[in-house]
């Protein structure tokens, strides 16, 4: 009995929900990094408590999907960029966020880095936000190839294109 403390009672509803997104993670991810230019793309999911993201795919040029890959759950509190990008959303807010140096940016937390092996130079991220501006998803691309150039307003229509792709999948 003590131990159902300790679950993860949401766990068995994101493995159903990744097992479903999981088509959507590999086409759109994919393409994605290769279509802006990124050095990587991650698609996070809000959970239900609106208090996390996860993702069980980080996808970039050259990479592969492998069976499995663990799941990355963080709390959105934790990662001020990516909670702004939510907050913005859920007031109805335009919230693209183009970063072109996350490093200087006193927003970002590196202990992504530390996790990932990589360092973050710029990110580009958007939201998925469905009926009554409830966000959905995060869109987020890292890195724009080659090295030292940033993401422009056509890489901004893109993912801002790809977040309604995904809002049409998703529901």
């Amino acid at each position: 009995m003590t131990s159902l403390l300790f679950m993860d009672l949401g766990a068995a509803d994101r493995k159903k929900m990744q097992e479903e997104l999981r088509p959507l993670f590999e086409t759109m991810m994919c393409d994605g990094a290769n279509s802006v230019g990124a050095e990587s793309c991650t698609l996070w999911i809000v959970d239900s408590d609106g208090e996390h993201l996860w993702s069980k795919v980080r996808q970039g040029p050259g990479t592969n999907l492998s069976n499995d890959e663990s799941e990355v759950r963080i709390d959105l509190g934790a990662f001020p960029l990516r909670h702004e990008v939510v907050r913005l959303a859920a007031e109805g807010r335009p919230a693209i966020l183009n970063c072109e140096d996350v490093q200087a940016d006193p927003r970002f937390n590196s202990s992504a880095d530390l996790y990932s092996g990589r360092t973050t130079r710029s990110l580009l991220v958007a939201p998925v936000v469905g009926d009554g501006g409830i966000v959905l998803a995060i869109v987020e691309f890292a890195n724009k190839l080659p090295h030292g150039r940033t993401f422009s307003e056509d890489d901004e229509r893109v993912i801002r294109c790809t977040s309604r792709l995904l809002l049409k999948k998703y529901t």
